[in-house]
């Protein structure tokens, strides 16, 4: 998407493997919150308005993730109040033929 250069929410490269690396995020993103990669629904994600907040959400929304997807990787993302969240499906073939 970032190569496209279609506007995007900052968020980190992947895969945070502990509250450390999380607290290693901009500063920007402390008002952020936490998702897990393999999430859906509303369960594992946490805002963390402090680096309080980041410590003790972090390890509550792993386990979360673990135990309702069986995998705990979360990525973190800057936290946007008040926001809209519009999805689109595309679908496309190997044949060049895409439906939006």
């Amino acid at each position: 998407m970032i190569k496209a250069n279609v506007p995007v929410v900052p968020g980190s490269d992947g895969l945070m493997k502990d509250v450390s690396e999380a607290k290693k995020s901009p500063k920007n993103w402390l008002s952020g919150h936490h998702k897990a990669t393999a999430g859906g629904g509303g369960k594992g994600i946490r805002v963390a308005r402090d680096e309080k907040e980041l410590e003790t959400g972090f390890r509550m929304t792993e386990q979360e993730a673990q135990t309702a997807f069986g995998n705990g990787g979360l990525y973190m993302e800057k936290f946007i109040e008040n926001f809209r969240h519009i999805e689109i499906q595309i679908v496309g073939d190997s044949y060049g033929n895409v439906i939006i």
